[in-house]
């Protein structure tokens, strides 16, 4: 052999020596340096009880490790936080010289995983003084082959476990996974079901995670099927999502709202981007009443902003007021009242086609809804009441102690037979039209309704006054007629007009007075709203003014539901009733133009003011 030959194979046989040294050594001292590494920063011990291995081509490096262990935080219920028979991941080394662990590709081999929070502490926080929101580990694309995770928060009382299984073989790769959830999420029982894809993008938005689940979260069930990105901190959701269950009252603990009501479904696309919800064309139905549209919550401000667009074919009002009393309940208890509208801004649109079983025969509604900075608006466009139209403006201020209301109305061509659909009326009372002006404080409606003042004024023309009507007041028909208008029939009605002020809750009459052909009568006394009780005194005039002839007065009082009649038998107005029509020129001439009804209705009113005008002396 030459002498060189004999020096090339002599240095070929080094580099081969000295592969096979480093490839002795480098592995066990990478190993030793990633535990000791580990174990000093956070103070929890790293176990690596197989083979450990780094193979750095191609780049970036990957880490093989077998029976990997990290322990638990000393405060943990179980020793060991994580357990997984084969890890391996890639690392990024520049990223590594910053001191930071970043790791692109994870892949976990029947992990067990156990997170814990306890007294404010978080067991995969490893710094020892539990700083920071991060583990200071992060992971780009997780794949999981099998394993489990168990979640444990006692004070929220919140203990799930998660189990997840692998088929790589799959026909189709978003139903790579598969997994199912059991325990108890703030303290209501929870069982999930489903599938998914076989990377899951932990940090990576931009490739959402596709899943596909079934649950059951106390006696609610549901379906979601769409994707996630960012499973650490759903960055971004798109979710078809089905709700049905018996009463969402079993989800208090969840939202922290008192909502009681009957069975409900609801579907709709759930979507959430950085601080953004929204749910849109979504269709539920709560009992028998229905509501669709969309509906935005935004977070990022000071304050969450909403918004959206609502829109109903039913609503059943023994719904709604089941749902308002539960409510009503909740602030009682919590003293929050109208505050609440201190802690939300938005503006809701929302338009109702039918309205059921309400105590006023209501057929639709459409307005907006609108609250800024504690003060809340309600505009009511249309609100068909009884055959009729109201338009009316709400606003509530609760930035006062106690809050502060406003409401202004309009009332047009609402039918009186409508507005008592349980009579017999066949001619009843005709079409009324009205404004009111209130402004009130209070923290309740009752409390609302005592401090009411303002005015309130109503036209009412057409129709008559009879018995059917007399009976759903219950009072007796025969004598009422009799007593106010000297008859046993029913009575033709061709103008009434009523003015009130208010004042503290009570409504003291300015003007009111009942126009028939016959009989003119004119109305003093009070209502209470806050009591709803009546103190009412009818005198009636006759317009032929014969002395002797006329109809004595009535006197109501008693509670709204069941008033007491009683006929002043003792008083006769005669030269007293010209006094009491002569007064009502002014007024009379005053209010008419402030409800102009128009048309026939201004025509029929303004002949009431006519025998005004005739009782003047010398005519």
């Amino acid at each position: 052999m030459s002498a060189a030959r004999k020096w090339i194979s002599i240095g070929v046989g080094a580099v081969v020596l000295l592969m096979a040294l480093i490839a002795a050594f480098i592995d066990p001292l990478l190993r030793h340096i990633a535990v000791q590494t580990v174990t000093g920063a956070s103070g929890r011990q790293l176990a690596i009880a197989g083979d450990f291995n780094v193979d750095f081509f191609p780049w970036p490096p990957r880490v093989r490790a077998e029976g990997v262990s990290f322990a638990n935080a000393e405060w943990g219920t179980e020793p060991m936080m994580l357990e997984v028979e084969v890890l391996e991941f890639t690392i990024e080394v520049l990223a590594l010289l910053r001191g930071e662990l970043v790791a692109p590709e994870v892949i976990a081999s029947s992990p067990r995983v156990v997170l814990e929070r306890r007294e404010g502490r978080r067991n995969w926080i490893l710094s020892r003084d539990q700083s920071g929101a991060e583990t200071g580990v992060h992971i780009g694309r997780l794949v999981v082959n099998g394993g489990a995770l168990t979640y444990r928060d006692p004070a929220a009382k919140t203990e799930l476990y998660l189990g997840i299984a692998t088929n790589p073989e799959s026909a189709q790769p978003d139903t790579a996974t598969t997994f199912s959830v059991n325990g108890r999420l703030r303290g209501v029982p929870l069982s999930a079901s489903g599938s998914g894809g076989e990377v899951l993008a932990l940090r990576d938005t931009s490739q959402p995670f596709p899943i596909d689940m079934r649950f059951q979260l106390a006696a609610v069930r549901g379906t979601v099927d769409g994707t996630v990105s960012g499973l650490t901190a759903l960055s971004a959701l798109d979710l078809a999502v089905n709700l049905s269950g018996k009463n969402l009252a079993q989800l208090r603990p969840l939202v922290d709202v008192a909502v009681d009501v009957p069975a409900f479904k609801v579907a709709g696309q759930l979507s959430h981007r950085e601080q953004q919800w929204s749910i849109s064309r979504f269709d539920a139905s709560i009992g028998d009443s229905h509501l669709a549209g969309s509906l935005q919550v935004d977070f990022a401000g000071a304050k969450p902003m909403f918004g959206g667009n609502v829109s109903s074919k039913l609503i059943d009002f023994d719904t709604l007021d089941r749902v308002l009393e539960s409510n009503a309940k909740e602030n009682s208890q919590t003293n929050g009242g109208f505050k609440r509208l201190r802690e939300v801004n938005g503006k809701l649109q929302f338009a109702l086609d039918r309205i059921r079983d309400a105590p006023l025969p209501l057929d639709s509604a459409t307005g907006t809804l609108q609250v800024r900075d504690g003060v809340a608006t309600v505009d009511l466009s249309t609100l068909g009441l009884a055959g009729g139209r109201i338009t009316s403006n709400v606003r509530v201020d609760a930035t006062q102690t106690p809050s502060a209301a406003q409401v202004s109305a309009r009332i047009e061509g609402m039918t009186m037979s409508k507005l008592f659909p349980s009579s017999s009326l066949a001619h009843g009372i005709g079409a009324l039209g009205g404004k009111l002006q209130l402004t009130a404080q209070g923290d309740s409606y009752d409390r609302m309704l005592s401090t009411a003042d303002g005015s309130a004024e109503f036209v009412i023309t057409g129709g008559e006054i009879g018995a059917p009507l007399l009976e759903l007041l219950q009072l007796d028909p025969g004598s009422v007629l009799r007593y106010m208008f000297g008859s046993r029939s029913n009575v033709p009605l061709e103008c009434a007009i009523a003015q009130f002020k208010i004042d503290n809750g009570v409504m003291r009459t300015q003007t009111f007075v009942i126009d028939t052909p016959s009989v003119t009568v004119v109305v003093e006394g009070t209502i209470n709203l806050a009591g709803r009780t009546l103190d009412l005194t009818a005198k009636p005039v006759s317009s032929g003014f014969r002395l002797f002839s006329a109809p004595v007065p009535v006197h109501i009082s008693g509670s709204f539901s069941k008033p007491d009649v009683q006929a002043d038998t003792s008083s006769v107005f005669a030269r007293g009733g010209a006094a009491l029509l002569l007064g009502l020129i002014n007024p009379l001439a005053a209010l008419l133009p402030l409800i102009d009804l128009g048309g026939e209705t201004a025509a029929q009113c303004s002949e009431l003011l006519k025998k005004a005008e005739a009782a003047k002396p010398g005519r």
